[in-house]
């Protein structure tokens, strides 16, 4: 079984260790059983918190370490399912919502 990018190691510890704001807005809605908002997985919540930091894509895959690749895809997934058309109208939409 493969394991998915936002269920790895890395993501679990940013997580864990509270490296990222988004860590406790994931713990928030899993203990309310509540689905985000735009149906964004915990991963997507992570990749979000980097956007509205500003981070490259580059700098994203540093961080969780995965491929650049597979960040740029994952900002992708994030800007279809928050009807956005660039990173920064997604972190915004994330900020004005509290998610991050």
């Amino acid at each position: 079984m493969t394991t998915k990018w936002h269920d790895s190691p890395s993501t679990r510890q940013i997580l864990e260790r509270g490296a990222c704001k988004s860590a406790g807005k994931v713990e928030q809605v899993a203990a309310a059983r509540v689905p985000p908002p735009f149906g964004l997985s915990p991963g997507d919540l992570v990749i979000l918190e980097y956007l509205a930091r500003g981070l490259t894509d580059k700098a994203i895959a540093l961080n969780l370490a995965i491929s650049v690749y597979t960040v740029n895809k994952r900002v992708g997934v994030v800007l279809k399912k928050t009807a956005s058309n660039s990173r920064t109208e997604a972190a915004i939409k994330a900020i004005r919502l509290g998610l991050v």
